[in-house]
C-alpha cells in the first residue's frame, strides 16, 4: 500500500512537493544529509557503479549554488547572512547562516553534484523517501535525520546528476528533524523553478 504525503509550501512560494513512500521502503546507509549547521560538510554522498554522469556534468556544470538563493528570498524563514561559498571535495556548494549572535544554529545549504545522480544518495536514520515536485516531472529524495535534526532534499537533473538542498542545526526544541524538513521544503520550493529541466 502506498502512502502518498504532501508537503506544500507556504501560498507566496510556487513548488508544492508530493512525496510518495511505500512501507518497508525505506533504505539505510552510512552518510548523514549535512552538516551541523557549522561549515560543517555537506549532505553525504557516494557514487555507485554506473552512477558517475558525463565529465562536463551535463545542465549541473553551469550551475552556481549560490545564485540560487538569496537572504531577501529567504526572509520569510529568518534572517540570514549571504551566500558563502562551501566547495568540499570538488562539489561546489553554498551556505547561508544566521547572523552572528542568532539565538539558532540554523543552516541552509546548497550543492551541486554534477556527476552524481538520486541513486547515490545515502542516508541514515529515517532512510530515503521518494517523490516528485507537483505538476512537474523532477523526482525528489526527501532525506530526514532525526537524531540530528537535519533534513535534505536531493532534487533530480539527470540521471546522473542532482542538486541537494539542506537545513541543519535545529534542535529538539525547536522542532528537530520535522522543522527542519518544513524548512528544507519550503527553501526547494524557492530553488526548484530556477533549476533545468531534468533530463532523460
Amino acid at each position: 500500500m502506498r502512502t502518498v504525503l504532501k508537503y506544500t509550501a507556504p501560498p507566496l512560494l510556487a513548488a508544492a512537493l508530493v512525496l510518495a513512500g511505500c512501507s518497508g521502503g525505506t533504505e539505510e546507509g552510512s552518510a548523514v544529509p549535512s552538516g551541523d549547521g557549522a561549515g560543517q560538510p555537506p549532505p553525504g554522498s557516494t557514487s555507485a557503479p554506473g552512477e558517475t554522469g558525463t565529465p562536463n556534468g551535463g545542465a549541473a556544470a553551469s550551475l552556481d549554488p549560490c545564485e540560487l538563493l538569496s537572504p531577501a528570498e529567504l526572509a520569510s524563514i529568518g534572517e540570514f547572512e549571504a551566500g558563502e561559498p562551501n566547495d568540499l571535495g570538488g562539489i561546489p556548494g553554498c551556505v547561508w547562516f544566521k547572523p552572528k549572535g542568532a539565538d539558532d544554529l540554523m543552516g541552509i545549504g546548497i550543492d551541486v553534484y554534477a556527476e552524481h545522480g538520486l541513486a547515490a544518495v545515502n542516508a541514515t536514520g529515517a532512510g530515503k523517501i521518494p517523490g516528485k515536485v507537483s505538476g512537474g516531472d523532477r523526482k525528489i529524495l526527501k532525506v530526514p535525520h532525526p537524531a540530528g535534526g537535519n533534513c535534505m532534499y536531493a532534487l533530480e537533473l539527470s540521471p546522473s546528476s542532482r542538486v541537494d538542498v539542506s537545513v541543519t542545526g535545529i534542535t529538539e526544541a525547536r522542532g528537530g528533524a520535522e522543522r527542519a524538513c518544513e524548512i528544507t521544503d519550503q527553501v526547494t520550493a524557492i530553488v526548484e523553478p530556477k533549476l533545468p529541466e531534468p533530463e532523460g
